[in-house]
């Protein structure tokens, strides 16, 4: 990975949303609480530092105790004296808990399988395997809050339901979460998982558990990188909670912040950066192309890569969205907040940052917008459908050398499922927020880390299916067009030389197209002019009585006749000017050579237009599509379904477009000399077409490239399927890695377990049980992954090593 300055600089703005995510609901929420604070401010004022001080006082007191009821003591022996704590409510049975002297109160209810509400004086408590069956519900099912789990506890007890029930569940849960996280802690230090990076670095053994004497991988790990906005949080929510919660996923705003400044905003011409692709082009030689032409396609298709100072946000949110990175089996890395802000280029630094320090330079990362970091990253395979031509040969997976079959879209599918919780987060407190959002997290690599085997099963059937499918039609086809492999290699080459080499068309030639199409007008214009003359004329001299009739009739003749005159002066003018900046004595006759020449790259401009435009549609018609088909949108919350149903709308608008722009453009394709070919309707649904439009473009301009081997539809067909089976080769050499991988760390890991945890029961037998209920639970998920790994290497064609390595 090479790592260099892009040309391009951060803005701070924000990120702009549509109206159907619910920003108008929060527009109004925060505008009707700015007006309760401007009603009478010292009052407010004093309110807030009021509950301030309160939950920095609670939360000093469940810190000082937060040790004692993570390693409860055992019980006193005599409790015939010691002082009780009653807990009682006007509808909840009473009963009383022992205390010994200079104990918490709370960790007494601890013994007893209770945890309180309150720090020090506790009056209700609610069961641990209560709040435990909370956490595990919440793990399955991000959108189920606090108070739809209170109220459901209230049926069950008959017992009516206030909002004082829903705050005593939440203090106690969270101190619950709390202690749960200092006994993970606490396991992880005895089982030697808590070094620095300890999780970025073990999460995915596929990725990173290397043995000796293996095939080296290039790039040896891919991730993935993506912004979202729906985990927005909005700024007045929970001001007064100033509590901060640590989480290993998420990458802090100073660090963030170090990339600021660290791109420029430049518009000149950069070198094109050696990036290792299948072409054979010397990757020594830099080609120099101006930035607009290199980016101004790829970026107009993307609006998170357009200038930050045209995009706008409502100030009424403080953390905008999310941006995060994971390897190419879905483990997450790191997550950065996008504060007040949309995708800046400083939250990728950042995690790119991360990923050299923690995993050195030999590692590839695609993002949807790659190409606007030229020098650092690729495209994704769905979304560099939507770049450029010459962007997609440079940065698209499929002729990129080590990216396999993976279309590293994997952080589109991580925010189909983590787009559940912005139900129950966007008016969480800064401390709530991060806590969810960890949680969530946390269960998502948990699950991840049960599909590892299932990933690599079917990614080893999907490989081996391609190579039994392709390799047979694609010698068949090279034999029947007498195409050689090497040629295939060699078209990508010429194709991407052909795309550097291009040039504007020369400015005099567009002048000499701008005047035809001023003489054309000028024409029109003559004609309308003699026209509406004489309708004027004949209306003076006709015999009509009529006289308030005849003279509103000859106002309106008269300005039509002035207006047409008007315009008609206007294009002489026009033309004059024009033929003085081309030098030209005598206007062109419609039988002057030049005048004949210059229509015709009019037709071929026209042609142009409507080919972009048809592409535009298209390209936004897919985006909308994948929104609407995104696992998560319009389940729960009646926003989603907004949303759906404005993306439903909006597709079926946009089909109607492009049915009009495809039939504009085959218009104008009949009339080029040579006609282009005609598009049908089920041509351009299909999403590979795309990577087609600029290249049939300048297929019909001052380049002539028709009897390019690599322009033939056929030989196209060929060198798709030629590289889709190279991507499946690597495939396989790199899962025949990842397997062994995954092998020799449950191996491993399932030994070093069981024997540390067996050290741990003579020294600690309290936290060697909560160990041991770690250990059941891996055991057991491993256990599954070794019988997948025994189907996978039973696979007919499975050409790896199989066992264990070192």
């Amino acid at each position: 990975m090479y790592i260099g300055n892009d040309g391009w600089e951060d803005v701070e703005g924000g990120l702009e949303v549509p109206a159907s995510g619910g920003e108008l609901e929060d527009n109004k929420r925060a505008l009707l609480e700015s007006a309760v604070l401007s009603s009478d401010p010292q009052w407010m004022n004093w309110k807030m530092r009021e509950h301030h001080q309160r939950l920095e006082m609670m939360h000093q007191y469940w810190h000082q105790q937060l040790p004692a009821l993570t390693i409860p003591e055992h019980p006193p022996a005599n409790t015939a004296h010691l002082p009780s704590i009653q807990c009682d409510c006007e509808y909840i049975p009473v009963f009383t808990v022992d205390q010994a002297n200079n104990e918490y109160a709370n960790v007494a209810l601890l013994r007893h399988g209770l945890l309180g509400c309150s720090p020090v004086t506790p009056s209700i408590a609610i069961d641990i395997q209560t709040l435990e069956l909370y956490h595990r519900l919440w793990h399955c099912h991000p959108q189920l809050g606090v108070q739809p789990f209170v109220k459901t506890l209230c049926d069950l007890h008959e017992v009516n339901y206030h909002t004082g029930l829903h705050d005593q569940f939440s203090i106690a849960f969270d101190i619950y979460l709390d202690i749960l996280r200092v006994v993970k802690k606490e396991i992880d230090s005895v089982l030697g998982c808590d070094s620095l990076n300890w999780r970025v670095l073990n999460a995915c053994p596929c990725c990173h558990y290397k043995l000796e004497g293996e095939e080296p991988l290039i790039p040896a790990v891919l991730y993935a990188a993506d912004g979202n906005n729906s985990a927005r949080r909005a700024g007045s929510a929970g001001a007064a909670d100033q509590c901060e919660f640590s989480s290993n996923y998420i990458i802090s705003q100073n660090t963030v912040n170090v990339f600021k400044d660290e791109v420029k905003h430049s518009r000149g011409t950069l070198p094109w950066p050696p990036v290792p692709n299948r072409s054979h082009i010397d990757a020594d030689t830099e080609t120099t192309i101006s930035t607009d032409d290199m980016l101004g396609r790829c970026t107009s298709n993307f609006k998170v890569s357009g200038p930050e100072q045209k995009k706008t946000a409502l100030d009424i949110y403080e953390i905008t969205g999310i941006f995060a990175a994971a390897c190419h089996h879905g483990i997450i890395e790191k997550i950065c907040e996008m504060v007040r802000s949309g995708e800046l280029a400083k939250y990728g630094l950042a995690i790119i940052d991360h990923l050299l320090q923690a995993h050195g330079n030999d590692i590839g990362l695609a993002q949807d917008t790659g190409c606007a970091f030229s020098k650092t990253i690729c495209v994704n395979a769905f979304h560099g459908y939507a770049h450029s031509h010459l962007c997609q040969l440079r940065y698209h997976p499929l002729y990129r050398t080590g990216f396999r079959l993976s279309d590293l879209e994997v952080m589109e599918r991580v925010f189909s499922m983590s787009n559940a919780l912005a139900r129950v987060i966007r008016y969480a407190t800064r401390y709530h927020w991060r806590q969810a959002i960890d949680l969530h997290f946390q269960q998502w690599d948990e699950d991840r880390y049960q599909d590892l085997s299932k990933f690599l099963y079917s990614k080893y059937k999907q490989a081996l299916a391609i190579i039994h499918d392709f390799s047979d039609e694609v010698k068949l086809m090279c034999d029947r067009l007498s195409i050689a492999e090497s040629d295939i290699q060699s078209w990508l080459d010429a194709e991407q030389r052909f795309l550097m080499n291009l040039k504007d068309e020369p400015v005099e030639r567009q002048l000499k197209a701008a005047y035809v199409r001023t003489l054309q007008q000028q024409f029109a214009n003559y004609i309308h002019n003699l026209k509406w003359q004489k309708v004027l004329q004949a209306f003076m001299h006709s015999t009509s009585v009529n006289t308030v009739a005849d003279a509103r009739q000859t106002l309106r003749l008269e300005t039509v006749q002035r207006t047409a005159m008007d315009e008609l002066l206007l294009s002489i003018r026009s033309v004059s000017d024009y033929e003085e900046k081309l030098g030209i004595s005598a206007t062109w006759s419609t039988d002057h050579l030049e005048y004949r020449a210059a229509e015709a790259y009019m037709h071929t401009q026209d042609f142009h237009r409507a080919l972009d435009k048809l592409q535009q549609l298209v390209v936004q018609r897919l985006f909308e599509l994948s929104k609407a088909n995104m696992a998560g949108t319009g389940r729960v919350v009646l926003l989603s379904y907004k949303l759906r149903t404005a993306i439903g709308k909006a597709i079926k608008t946009r089909s109607q477009a492009i049915r009009t722009a495809l039939n504009k453009y085959n218009i104008l394709a009949r009339q080029l000399s040579p006609p282009a070919p005609v598009i049908q309707w089920n041509d351009i649904i299909h999403y590979g077409f795309i990577s087609e439009f600029e290249l049939l473009k300048h297929s019909y301009s001052q380049h002539d490239i028709h009897d390019e081997p690599w322009t033939i539809p056929a030989n196209r067909d060929v060198a798709s399927k030629y590289f889709k089976i190279q991507c499946a080769h690597e495939e396989i050499t790199c899962l025949n890695v990842e397997i062994r991988h995954l092998h020799t760390a449950i191996v491993d890991e399932n030994t070093d377990l069981a024997q540390r945890v067996s050290a741990l029961c003579e020294t600690d037998s309290i936290l060697a049980n909560a160990a041991d209920t770690f250990l059941r639970t891996r055991l057991r998920v491993n256990a599954m992954h070794l019988r997948r790994l025994c189907a996978i290497e039973a696979l007919p064609g499975f050409s790896g090593i199989t066992g264990t390595g070192v």
